[in-house]
Protein backbone atom coordinates (compact mmCIF):
# COMPACT_ATOMS: atom_id res chain seq x y z
CA UNK A 1 0.00 0.00 0.00
CA UNK A 2 1.21 3.25 -1.17
CA UNK A 3 2.21 5.79 2.37
CA UNK A 4 0.17 8.78 0.29
CA UNK A 5 -2.01 9.11 -2.44
CA UNK A 6 -1.82 12.46 -4.58
CA UNK A 7 -3.83 13.62 -7.62
CA UNK A 8 -0.67 15.24 -9.04
CA UNK A 9 2.39 13.54 -8.94
CA UNK A 10 5.50 15.37 -10.49
CA UNK A 11 8.69 14.22 -10.47
CA UNK A 12 11.39 16.87 -11.29
CA UNK A 13 11.62 19.96 -8.98
CA UNK A 14 12.97 21.92 -11.98
CA UNK A 15 11.26 24.79 -14.29
CA UNK A 16 9.10 22.64 -16.10
CA UNK A 17 7.91 20.33 -13.02
CA UNK A 18 7.49 23.81 -10.71
CA UNK A 19 5.72 25.36 -13.62
CA UNK A 20 3.49 22.68 -13.65
CA UNK A 21 2.59 22.19 -10.19
CA UNK A 22 1.80 25.74 -10.23
CA UNK A 23 -0.27 26.11 -12.82
CA UNK A 24 -2.14 22.75 -11.43
CA UNK A 25 -2.36 24.64 -8.31
CA UNK A 26 -4.48 27.85 -9.67
CA UNK A 27 -6.62 25.47 -11.60
CA UNK A 28 -7.59 23.23 -8.92
CA UNK A 29 -7.37 24.82 -5.53
CA UNK A 30 -7.85 21.51 -3.84
CA UNK A 31 -6.48 18.92 -5.37
CA UNK A 32 -3.15 17.03 -3.68
CA UNK A 33 -0.24 18.21 -5.60
CA UNK A 34 3.70 16.91 -4.81
CA UNK A 35 6.88 17.22 -6.48
CA UNK A 36 9.84 14.53 -6.53
CA UNK A 37 12.90 16.18 -6.63
CA UNK A 38 16.62 14.46 -6.57
CA UNK A 39 18.01 17.92 -5.63
CA UNK A 40 18.23 18.94 -2.00
CA UNK A 41 17.37 22.04 -3.28
CA UNK A 42 13.88 24.02 -3.90
CA UNK A 43 13.72 25.51 -7.24
CA UNK A 44 16.88 27.53 -8.73
CA UNK A 45 18.02 29.25 -11.75
CA UNK A 46 20.34 27.20 -13.52
CA UNK A 47 20.57 30.39 -15.75
CA UNK A 48 22.32 32.12 -13.39
CA UNK A 49 24.88 29.40 -12.65
CA UNK A 50 27.05 30.59 -16.08
CA UNK A 51 26.25 34.27 -15.27
CA UNK A 52 29.65 36.00 -13.69
CA UNK A 53 27.87 38.23 -10.91
CA UNK A 54 27.04 35.21 -9.48
CA UNK A 55 29.95 33.19 -10.11
CA UNK A 56 31.99 35.44 -8.69
CA UNK A 57 30.52 36.59 -5.59
CA UNK A 58 29.39 39.74 -6.69
CA UNK A 59 25.75 39.42 -6.09
CA UNK A 60 24.03 37.58 -2.97
CA UNK A 61 24.17 33.84 -3.11
CA UNK A 62 20.69 33.76 -2.65
CA UNK A 63 19.67 35.52 -5.71
CA UNK A 64 19.67 31.85 -7.47
CA UNK A 65 16.75 30.91 -5.27
CA UNK A 66 13.57 31.15 -7.68
CA UNK A 67 10.84 29.44 -5.12
CA UNK A 68 11.68 29.09 -1.21
CA UNK A 69 9.94 26.60 1.27
CA UNK A 70 8.02 29.19 2.08
CA UNK A 71 6.05 28.85 -1.10
CA UNK A 72 5.33 25.56 -1.70
CA UNK A 73 3.51 25.45 2.22
CA UNK A 74 1.85 28.35 0.95
CA UNK A 75 0.66 26.78 -2.35
CA UNK A 76 0.34 23.00 -0.40
CA UNK A 77 2.84 21.11 -2.55
CA UNK A 78 4.08 18.82 -0.95
CA UNK A 79 7.66 18.63 -1.73
CA UNK A 80 10.25 15.61 -1.28
CA UNK A 81 13.45 16.95 -1.95
CA UNK A 82 16.52 15.01 -2.39
CA UNK A 83 14.98 11.55 -3.65
CA UNK A 84 14.92 9.78 -6.84
CA UNK A 85 11.82 8.18 -8.74
CA UNK A 86 13.04 4.55 -9.10
CA UNK A 87 10.33 2.52 -9.92
CA UNK A 88 6.71 2.62 -11.33
CA UNK A 89 3.97 0.91 -11.76
CA UNK A 90 1.85 2.14 -14.18
CA UNK A 91 -0.94 -0.26 -13.94
CA UNK A 92 -1.64 0.43 -10.30
CA UNK A 93 -0.43 3.59 -10.47
CA UNK A 94 2.21 3.66 -8.08
CA UNK A 95 5.59 5.16 -7.77
CA UNK A 96 8.84 3.87 -5.67
CA UNK A 97 11.23 6.09 -4.53
CA UNK A 98 15.14 5.91 -4.00
CA UNK A 99 14.47 5.75 -0.06
CA UNK A 100 11.62 3.11 -0.65
CA UNK A 101 8.98 4.57 0.24
CA UNK A 102 5.86 4.60 -2.67
CA UNK A 103 3.91 7.32 -3.59
CA UNK A 104 0.20 6.67 -5.27
CA UNK A 105 -1.09 9.08 -7.56
CA UNK A 106 -4.28 9.82 -9.99
CA UNK A 107 -1.98 11.69 -12.68
CA UNK A 108 1.84 11.29 -13.13
CA UNK A 109 3.78 14.01 -14.77
CA UNK A 110 7.27 13.12 -15.87
CA UNK A 111 9.39 16.15 -15.82
CA UNK A 112 12.99 15.20 -15.52
CA UNK A 113 14.67 17.51 -17.76
CA UNK A 114 18.58 16.56 -18.77
CA UNK A 115 21.77 16.07 -17.82
CA UNK A 116 25.54 17.26 -18.30
CA UNK A 117 27.32 14.97 -20.99
CA UNK A 118 29.66 13.09 -18.72
CA UNK A 119 33.42 12.21 -20.67
CA UNK A 120 32.87 8.20 -21.37
CA UNK A 121 34.78 5.78 -18.93
CA UNK A 122 37.08 6.02 -16.03
CA UNK A 123 38.34 9.84 -17.23
CA UNK A 124 34.81 11.25 -16.30
CA UNK A 125 34.71 11.64 -12.70
CA UNK A 126 38.83 11.99 -12.05
CA UNK A 127 39.85 14.96 -9.72
CA UNK A 128 39.93 17.91 -11.73
CA UNK A 129 36.80 17.28 -14.34
CA UNK A 130 33.93 19.26 -13.52
CA UNK A 131 30.36 19.63 -15.01
CA UNK A 132 28.15 22.48 -15.26
CA UNK A 133 24.69 21.60 -14.54
CA UNK A 134 23.29 21.34 -11.20
CA UNK A 135 24.03 24.07 -8.18
CA UNK A 136 26.49 21.20 -6.34
CA UNK A 137 28.08 21.66 -9.58
CA UNK A 138 28.99 25.29 -9.14
CA UNK A 139 30.34 25.24 -5.45
CA UNK A 140 32.44 23.08 -6.68
CA UNK A 141 33.62 25.24 -9.61
CA UNK A 142 33.78 28.00 -7.21
CA UNK A 143 35.95 26.38 -4.61
CA UNK A 144 38.30 25.03 -7.78
CA UNK A 145 38.56 28.84 -8.76
CA UNK A 146 40.77 29.74 -5.59
CA UNK A 147 43.55 27.24 -6.67
CA UNK A 148 43.54 26.50 -10.38
CA UNK A 149 45.30 29.04 -13.12
CA UNK A 150 44.45 26.99 -16.21
CA UNK A 151 40.94 25.50 -16.85
CA UNK A 152 40.27 23.52 -20.76
CA UNK A 153 36.16 24.23 -21.40
CA UNK A 154 34.75 21.37 -23.51
CA UNK A 155 31.98 21.86 -25.88
CA UNK A 156 31.48 24.92 -28.16
CA UNK A 157 27.27 25.66 -26.97
CA UNK A 158 25.96 29.04 -25.12
CA UNK A 159 27.69 27.08 -21.39
CA UNK A 160 30.35 26.79 -22.84
CA UNK A 161 30.35 30.12 -24.18
CA UNK A 162 29.68 31.86 -20.97
CA UNK A 163 31.64 29.66 -18.83
CA UNK A 164 35.16 31.04 -21.20
CA UNK A 165 33.51 34.60 -19.91
CA UNK A 166 33.42 34.23 -16.24
CA UNK A 167 37.06 31.96 -16.35
CA UNK A 168 38.87 35.03 -17.92
CA UNK A 169 37.02 37.28 -15.76
CA UNK A 170 38.38 34.94 -12.59
CA UNK A 171 42.03 35.01 -13.90
CA UNK A 172 42.36 31.73 -15.53
CA UNK A 173 44.17 30.57 -18.77
CA UNK A 174 40.99 29.39 -20.97
CA UNK A 175 41.05 26.72 -23.99
CA UNK A 176 37.83 25.79 -25.48
CA UNK A 177 38.22 22.18 -26.92
CA UNK A 178 34.98 21.77 -29.70
CA UNK A 179 34.16 19.30 -32.29
CA UNK A 180 32.77 21.56 -34.62
CA UNK A 181 35.26 23.30 -37.47
CA UNK A 182 33.79 26.55 -36.17
CA UNK A 183 31.61 28.06 -33.35
CA UNK A 184 27.93 26.60 -33.56
CA UNK A 185 28.45 25.76 -36.81
CA UNK A 186 25.54 23.53 -36.45
CA UNK A 187 23.30 26.35 -36.02
CA UNK A 188 24.81 29.38 -38.20
CA UNK A 189 26.95 30.15 -41.37
CA UNK A 190 30.74 30.16 -40.82
CA UNK A 191 30.69 34.18 -40.96
CA UNK A 192 28.33 34.32 -37.78
CA UNK A 193 30.16 31.66 -36.15
CA UNK A 194 33.35 33.89 -36.72
CA UNK A 195 32.32 37.02 -35.12
CA UNK A 196 31.14 34.67 -31.95
CA UNK A 197 35.02 33.30 -32.08
CA UNK A 198 36.57 36.91 -32.23
CA UNK A 199 34.87 37.73 -28.88
CA UNK A 200 36.45 34.74 -27.65
CA UNK A 201 39.77 35.67 -29.07
CA UNK A 202 39.66 39.00 -28.17
CA UNK A 203 39.37 38.12 -24.59
CA UNK A 204 42.49 36.08 -24.45
CA UNK A 205 40.63 32.55 -24.88
CA UNK A 206 42.48 30.06 -27.12
CA UNK A 207 40.45 27.72 -28.84
CA UNK A 208 40.74 24.42 -30.82
CA UNK A 209 39.01 23.07 -33.18
CA UNK A 210 37.61 19.33 -34.53
CA UNK A 211 39.12 18.10 -32.02
CA UNK A 212 37.70 15.52 -29.19
CA UNK A 213 39.05 14.12 -25.77
CA UNK A 214 40.41 10.83 -25.75
CA UNK A 215 42.14 10.69 -22.32
CA UNK A 216 41.83 12.72 -19.57
CA UNK A 217 45.42 11.83 -17.54
CA UNK A 218 44.70 14.14 -14.04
Amino acid sequence: MPKQTYKYLIVGGGVAGTTAAETIRAKDPSGTVAIISDEPYPFYSRIMMSKPAFFLGKISFDSIWLKKPAWYQAQRIEFYSGLSAVALDAKAKLLTLSDGQALGYEKLLLALGARAAKLPGPDADKPGVFYLRSLEHARAIIAALQTSKKVVVLGGGFVGFETCELMRMAGLSVTLVMRERYFWDFLWDEESGRMLEDALTLSGVELAHSLQVLEVLG
